[in-house]
């Protein structure tokens, strides 16, 4: 299972969803967090531009994915990527059914109270057994007093997955600095790309996707010709 992908200095895992599922049901018998990330296009140019944020993302997650298509359109060694391995969206609704069906809690963090009533009622359509147990909108910007206020309301509960999805690089920094004081098993970030509701991504998503692939390319050959 270990097929690591080399890009801009960092090693990808490239699993199937299967094997990520498999990775996160032997997390929850270790006694530690483990942390899951994922590598998109818009974030992968900015750890090409900076150093310490790759040490940062490399140095605190156990697992760091592929997460759309142009990350791995632009990887230096080629490979052989399906659309499931690709896919944010079904690797999560099956952590969340291997959750609800094993009785495992999840806590989530968002920006937003409105994000969390979306993936609240996301949830209770999808998987009704699945146990919720908090939630902290985090709002917009960096505030360490906000931060303790999480991880003492994490501890509180110890749930045994935390799910976040809030921007890049915060979200990654977020875990540097908090992933040793929060009781848990397995800490799940997601980007924005994921929706984890009943909605579905407007067409002018694709056209994005497309600037974003040439952007990302753009910057990983001027990253090979400094090297």
């Amino acid at each position: 299972m270990d097929r690591r992908i080399q890009i801009c200095g960092m090693q990808l895992d490239n699993l199937t969803v299967d094997e990520i599922l498999s990775s996160v049901e032997d997390y929850f018998s270790k006694g530690r967090l483990y942390v899951i990330s994922y590598i998109y296009a818009e974030f992968l140019k900015l750890l090409v531009q900076d150093e310490q944020l790759r040490e940062t993302v490399i140095e605190n997650a156990d697992l760091i994915l592929i997460g759309e298509k142009a990350v791995a359109e632009v990887l230096e060694e080629p490979c052989a990527l399906t659309d499931a391995q690709l896919d944010q969206q079904q690797a999560a609704n099956r952590i969340l059914e291997y959750c609800a069906a094993n009785g495992k809690t999840i806590y989530w963090i968002g920006e937003s109270e409105s994000a969390y009533e979306t993936f609240r009622a996301y949830v209770d359509k999808q998987f009704a057994q699945l146990q919720v147990v908090g939630g902290f909108a985090t709002g917009s910007g960096e505030d360490p007093e906000m931060e303790e206020e999480i991880v003492n309301d994490i501890n509180r509960v110890s749930p045994d997955v935390i799910l976040s999805k809030l921007p890049s690089p915060y979200q990654e920094q977020f875990v540097a600095r908090q992933r040793l004081k929060v009781n848990g098993q397995v800490w799940l970030g997601l980007s924005d790309k994921t929706l984890l509701s009943n909605q579905t991504l407007p067409a002018s998503s694709k056209i994005k996707a497309m600037i974003d692939k040439t952007l990302l390319r753009r910057a990983v050959n001027a990253n090979k010709t400094e090297e």
